[in-house]
């Protein structure tokens, strides 16, 4: 079970690393790898650092921006990869007016005594993001302090690169068979299953309305995915359609809904899971109700079919 810390420990020594890891893409995975195998050779306890919210929701440099993990999700994910020890930075706007080298000095070498310091190839941190690898140095000479800075190489897949920032676009423009290529693993939604207004019973297809957990969560364009769905532990096909629905309603706001193969019963409040494979096709406007349900069933027997 990983220990969350949510003020700082008083440690003897430790191995750490520090960053936001939004979505723990492959890139991350390596460079927390690299951190436990280091910490785990010099039988070092391995702490790593984040923050909570994610400081780019606190500094509002992009009003849109949107999470690829929640907390929630990423404290499972850590898990996974084996984190013992999470210090969980609360981020304010006084902690984004720390220099580097106040953060350096005051968050992370007092209190955490670290003897190994493991940092991304482009780590930058502190404020208007002036530190990095170098600072972590002059810091260490000015004090003569007998710890190692170690900056990994970047991450690459077949020499492309793997960013928070490319993964976003990719889910944006609907490329998710390249988001599970650079994450790891197939991008996800939670939430809870709300009641709509059934239009897809009226179809012959009815859907699970979907509202998810975090409001900040990003969400995939518009458009219907071939999907999986985990509904009480138990993961069924599912054709998932986000957007407004314009052959049958007039809405504002998206919706997530999603038709689940095989699966009968009233999960109306339940918690489900839905992970995406593949963009399907883009939201249309059908001159006909009857096309709608012609390109539903088109859609049903892709995910059907599918893997």
């Amino acid at each position: 079970m990983m220990k969350i810390y949510k003020e700082l420990p008083q440690l003897a020594e430790s191995v750490i690393t520090i960053g936001s890891f939004d979505g723990l893409h492959l890139g991350h995975q390596y460079l927390i790898t690299e951190a436990q195998r280091m910490a785990r050779a010099k039988d070092i306890p391995f702490y790593l650092i984040s923050f909570e919210p994610h400081p780019r929701l606190i500094l509002k440099l992009n009003d849109d921006f949107k999470l690829l993990q929640t907390w929630q999700e990423k404290i499972a994910h850590l898990e996974q990869l084996g984190v013992q020890n999470l210090i969980a930075l609360p981020f304010t706007e006084a902690l984004s007016q720390k220099s580097a080298e106040d953060f350096i000095l005051n968050d992370i070498l007092i209190p955490l005594q670290p003897k190994i310091v493991v940092l991304g190839y482009d780590h930058k941190f502190g404020k208007d993001r002036q530190g990095s690898k170098d600072t972590f140095i002059a810091l260490k000479e000015k004090l003569h302090l007998g710890i190692e800075i170690i900056q990994l190489d970047e991450y690459l897949i077949k020499r492309a690169h793997v960013s928070s920032s490319i993964i976003r676009n990719h889910i944006q423009n609907g490329s998710i068979d390249q988001v599970k290529k650079l994450l790891g693993y197939e991008y996800s939604i939670t939430g809870k299953v709300i009641e709509g207004k059934q239009l897809g019973r009226t179809l012959g297809y009815p859907t699970a309305n979907i509202l998810p957990d975090d409001p900040n969560k990003l969400i995939p364009k518009k458009g219907v995915y071939s999907t999986s769905i985990v509904v009480n532990g138990k993961r069924y096909k599912a054709a998932t359609s986000i957007g407004l629905n314009p052959t049958v309603e007039v809405r504002k706001d998206e919706s997530i809904e999603s038709y689940i193969l095989g699966f009968e019963g009233d999960i109306y409040g339940e918690s489900v899971c839905i992970e995406f494979k593949l963009f399907l096709r883009e939201e249309k406007k059908f001159d006909s109700i009857e096309e709608l349900i012609h390109a539903m069933a088109a859609d049903v027997t892709l995910v059907a079919n599918s893997e």
